[in-house]
C-alpha cells in the first residue's frame, strides 16, 4: 500500500523484478507443498484433484477454441478455470496439511494477478497452466502408487 497525497491509501502498482520475485517464492511455496502432498495424500483427494483437473481441461479447451475461431477472450470461462484451479490447490494443500500457507499463496496470488491481468492472455499460456497443474497430479499419483513403508496403501480406481 501506498499513501498518496488527496488520495489516501492505494495498492502499490508492482515493478517486474517484484512480480519475478513474487513468482519465485510462490513456485517455492508450491513446491513444499507439493512434495508434502504427494507424502500425504489420500485416494480420495487424489481423485478429487483429477476431477478438478479434468474440468479445467476442458474450460481450458473452449478458451482456447474461442480464442482461436474468434480472437477473443471469454472471461466467464477463464474465471470457471480460475475456480477450478483455486480449488486444484485447496486440495493440495489439505493434503498436505499446511492450511496456514493458503493465505500466504492466495496473497501472492492476488499481488501477480493485479500485475498480469493486462498481460495478453494466449492459447499457449492455456497450455502451460493445465501442463503443470498435471505435473503436480502425476507426482501425487505416482507417490500414491508406491507407498513407503510404516505408510498405508490407498488405492486408486
Amino acid at each position: 500500500m501506498e499513501c498518496t497525497n488527496g488520495v489516501g491509501l492505494t495498492a502499490k502498482q508492482l515493478s517486474r523484478q517484484e512480480l519475478a520475485e513474487l513468482i519465485d517464492i510462490r513456485a517455492e511455496l508450491e513446491g513444499y507443498i507439493t512434495a508434502r502432498a504427494a507424502k500425504r495424500i489420500t485416494s480420495q483427494q487424489l481423485l478429487a484433484l483429477r476431477e478438478v483437473l479434468d474440468e479445467m481441461g476442458g474450460y481450458m479447451r473452449r478458451l482456447a477454441d474461442k480464442l482461436k475461431a474468434t480472437g477473443e477472450w471469454d472471461d466467464v470461462w477463464c474465471s470457471e478455470m480460475r475456480l477450478c484451479d483455486m480449488a486444484f490447490h485447496w486440495i493440495l494443500i489439505e493434503a498436505a496439511d499446511v492450511v496456514r500457507a493458503a493465505k500466504i499463496i492466495d496473497d501472492l496470488a492476488l499481488l501477480g494477478q493485479r500485475f498480469i491481468s493486462g498481460v495478453q492472455r494466449t492459447v499457449h499460456s492455456l497450455a502451460l497452466t493445465h501442463y503443470w497443474h498435471w505435473r503436480i497430479y502425476k507426482r501425487c499419483a505416482a507417490a500414491i502408487r508406491k507407498p513407503r513403508a510404516g505408510r498405508p496403501v490407498h488405492r486408486i480406481s
